[in-house]
């Protein structure tokens, strides 16, 4: 299915980013949960190969911010960060417009859909470029799907009253 601002036509690669591992979890495993259901039950094949890692930026990145005021500042709605997976094709579109209309920036600046105590980003560049240069990993990595991960997960999922589902 692919994040809300992935591109549509291939024309950017895009890299998901949160302020802390609270942030990630929230906007790759539990932004398209449903709030109507308990329990908030995430499959493990969402886990499999899946990785937390620690990265820091090397330089500023310039981004559009949608926070706030942002998204109303480029005559759009909430629904530009807040909609769910039948929006996005409508999100991808405004996203590749946005990147056309600032091509000096690196991507986006936004709330998760669930977490409005952190920031997210979508960083883009060019198809071809398989790291952004705006970041480079600085710590380990967590797969996710083992005991260790599993741990940080069920720290981090009680707080979206989400759990893993059973295996």
């Amino acid at each position: 299915m692919g994040g809300r601002f992935d591109s549509v036509d291939g024309s950017y690669s895009y890299l998901y980013l949160g302020d802390s591992p609270a942030a990630a979890v929230a906007e790759t495993l539990c932004r398209n949960l449903p709030v109507n259901h308990s329990p908030r039950l995430i499959p493990r094949a969402q886990i499999v190969d899946r990785v937390l890692s620690e990265l820091r930026t090397v330089r500023p990145a310039r981004v559009v911010d949608l926070t706030g005021a942002g998204a109303a500042r480029i005559n759009a709605g909430v629904w530009l960060t807040k909609c769910d997976p039948s929006g996005y094709l409508h999100t991808r579109r405004w996203t590749a417009a946005i990147l056309a209309a600032n091509p000096d920036v690196d991507g986006i600046q936004y709330r998760p859909r669930h977490d409005e105590n952190t920031l997210s980003w979508m960083l883009s560049d060019s198809p071809s470029v398989s790291s952004h240069p705006a970041v480079e990993a600085v710590g380990g990595l967590i797969p996710l799907d083992c005991a260790d991960g599993h741990y940080l997960l069920g720290t981090l999922l009680t707080t979206h009253n989400a759990a893993l589902g059973p295996i």
